[in-house]
């Protein structure tokens, strides 16, 4: 069973806008989805929420229910918090767990104009907490290969975000939304090469026809058995370099520039490989 706390909020959050105007849909997507799936020392809690329209009314009760849930459900363990910020974004925390609640807001109009195809095609994997199922709302089967190279979340994005040490995410508007960047620091620098290289492994392997719903050591063991590079092991290595500095273990300087180093070859490894074998498909 999902943790109580987790289960209670997804249940409070689908209670205080049940029925709330021009909303089409509301999904819980990502590892939570899960019943299974245990708390940690760091979580993200992703909600996507689709609206025929977007305006003041809607987030401002939005950004009611979020502060009602963070002041609920914080304690001397556990930090909640949230986030309106559309984007690989992490939030500090000093407690011995937290949880991030991702409010994923978007107008149907605003959805397919600012989402990748391969994030669509991610969501659509869960099933709705109201409304319609995002598959419907998408109406595509399968995943387009080439945009593995997309502008928003793919290769191009991954390689900016880990060599300019920032990132654009999106913040959510009445009338639409502004793109903002930010500075990666210490930490969170390496929070978006883990959330980076972890992503489009997994993403990779969707494209040839295998569906993992969570980051975990299984994906990871599975892309070094099917994609077939001399890096192919360095998913699993990221994926352990998480799991540590989850445990509030530090990792030291020298440790952190030879995980960029690494990302940035695994990345090329990754592109050459996939020019070559999507010519073939």
């Amino acid at each position: 069973m999902v943790e109580k706390l987790v289960e209670s909020i997804v249940g409070d959050l689908t209670e205080s806008i049940r029925g709330q105007k021009d909303l089409l849909s509301l999904s819980l997507v990502g590892s939570f989805s899960d019943p299974n799936k245990r708390l940690e020392s760091s979580n993200d809690l992703d909600f996507v929420f689709i609206y025929n329209q977007i305006n003041l009314e809607i987030m401002g009760r939005l950004k009611e229910v979020a502060k009602i849930l963070k002041e609920k459900y914080s304690s001397s363990e556990t930090e909640v918090n949230y986030t309106f910020k559309i984007g690989p974004i992490k939030l500090p925390s000093k407690k011995q767990k937290n949880l991030l609640i991702h409010f994923l807001v978007y107008s149907k109009d605003s959805y397919f104009q600012y989402e990748s195809i391969l994030t669509r095609y991610s969501f659509q994997h869960y099933l709705p907490l109201l409304g319609l199922p995002l598959k419907s709302i998408n109406n595509f089967e399968s995943v387009i290969n080439i945009d593995i190279f997309n502008e928003i979340d793919g290769i191009p994005a991954i390689k900016s975000w880990i060599n300019k040490k920032k990132v654009a995410y999106l913040e959510p508007k009445s009338d639409g939304f502004e793109i903002k960047e930010s500075i990666l620091d210490n930490d969170l620098y390496l929070e978006v090469i883990f959330y980076s290289i972890l992503w489009l492994s997994n993403n990779i392997l969707r494209i040839f026809g295998e569906y993992y719903p969570d980051i975990d050591k299984s994906m990871c063991e599975r892309f070094k058995q099917r994609i077939l590079i001399e890096m192919g092991d360095f998913p699993l290595k990221i994926y352990l370099y998480k799991k540590k500095m989850r445990s509030k273990i530090k990792i030291s300087k020298k440790e952190a520039d030879k995980i960029k180093s690494g990302a940035i070859k695994f990345i090329s490894q990754c592109e050459a490989y996939l020019r070559e074998n999507l010519s073939k498909k």
